[in-house]
């Protein structure tokens, strides 16, 4: 169980969040199924809408691949809120939080904080290479996917994070206390199932350093908030805005966004996404009340 000694430690509202690990039935054996248990449900069942898909369906159409995509996320979740209660014993909101509760407001702060960050840099980017973006806009095209993207991207953010940030960041602190080897773990996770993205091909270093930039990112996020609100807002901002507003060719979420880039420049990539992840981080922790603060305590 990981103590906190240093009360003017920054990421000390973490202690209470990763305890939740150890307030469930442990060991190994219930890791292990746990996982096998959520990555089967996500994998294997999760993955016969788009089986189904390519065999009777058409899977060059765009909304129908991304629906049965998606869909596959809500097995993660199923699996994950199963494994989380038959196996550790534990209500699936020990994910979210230490006190089991879900604060919306908070995912709202991040959510929109990192909307507004996202679609400057994307701004930002079309300045900077005049011509590359291209005004791509069908509104028959675009006003399903507005529909779809809305309800389902939220359910695919949410299950990443509560796998990578939630249930792997909690069980893998029973093994190490030090929260920056936490944080430099979650990115490894997070950066090698993203290997398979079509990106990856336009220029594997910098797109990799990507992936595993937001990965410790977002867990470093959860750590310093001790809850998980934050690192779902977030995401969930960074998919919509490639899906609706500015995609590019080649993209692991093909959409008839807005505006599309004729290429990715992977270096401004993960160069705007470090100066926006400062500019998040200054804004959630600086300038939003504190999300260790309590209903009825004082303001800090």
């Amino acid at each position: 169980m990981i103590s906190d000694h240093a009360t003017n430690d920054p990421y000390s509202g973490s202690t209470a969040y990763l305890n939740n690990a150890t307030s469930g039935r442990q060991g190994i054996g219930w890791f292990l199924a746990s996982m096998i248990t959520s990555l089967s449900a996500w994998q294997i069942i999760g993955a016969i809408p788009y089986a189904l898909l390519i065999l009777i369906g058409d899977p060059k159409d765009q909304l129908a691949a991304f629906i049965a995509l998606n869909v596959s996320f809500i097995f993660l979740i199923v699996g994950l809120v199963f494994s989380l209660r038959i196996y550790h014993r534990l209500p699936f909101t020990s994910l979210i939080s230490p006190e089991h509760k879900i604060r919306f407001s908070l995912f709202w702060q991040a959510f929109f904080t990192w909307l507004v960050l996202s679609a400057l840099t994307s701004l930002i980017d079309g300045l900077l290479r005049p011509g590359v973006y291209v005004l791509t806009l069908s509104w028959e095209a675009w006003l399903p996917f507005l529909a779809a993207s809305v309800f389902l991207t939220p359910i695919q953010t949410a299950a990443e994070e509560l796998l990578f940030r939630g249930y792997l960041l909690q069980q893998i602190s029973r093994l190490t206390t030090k929260r920056w080897l936490l944080a430099l773990i979650s990115g490894m996770l997070f950066m090698l199932p993203h290997f398979f993205n079509p990106e990856m091909q336009s220029d594997f270093l910098l797109t990799a350093l990507f992936y595993f930039s937001f990965g410790v990112f977002v867990a470093l996020i959860t750590l310093r908030a001790g809850r998980l609100e934050y690192a779902i807002g977030i995401h969930a901002a960074n998919n919509l805005t490639t899906i609706l507003l500015a995609n590019y060719r080649g993209s692991a979420l093909p959409s008839p966004a807005i505006f599309t880039a004729t290429s990715l420049d992977s270096l401004y990539n993960l160069i705007s996404f470090l100066a926006g992840g400062l500019i998040c981080w200054m804004i959630l922790f600086s300038i939003f009340p504190s999300p260790t603060q309590r209903k009825g305590d004082p303001i800090s």
